[in-house]
C-alpha cells in the first residue's frame, strides 16, 4: 500500500511541476543538492569496519513420520 501511495505522490508532483513550468527550478535545486551531498561525502572521513560473523549451520532435526 505504501508503494502505491509513494508512486501516486511522485507522479502527482511530476505532473504539477511540468504543468506549472517549474522544471528548471527543480533541476537547479536537484543539482545544488547533488553538489552539497557529493562535497559532504568527499570531506567525510569514514572508517568502515565490517565484521563477518560466521553463519551458524542449522541443525537438521530428524523428522519422523510415525
Amino acid at each position: 500500500m505504501k508503494k502505491i501511495l509513494w508512486t501516486v505522490l511522485l507522479l502527482g508532483s511530476y505532473i504539477w511541476v511540468v504543468s506549472t513550468g517549474h522544471e528548471q527550478f527543480v533541476l537547479d535545486q536537484s543539482s545544488r543538492l547533488y553538489h552539497v551531498v557529493a562535497t559532504w561525502f568527499s570531506d567525510a572521513e569514514v572508517d568502515f569496519q565490517v565484521q563477518q560473523k560466521p553463519i551458524p549451520a542449522k541443525k537438521k532435526r530428524p523428522r519422523r513420520w510415525d
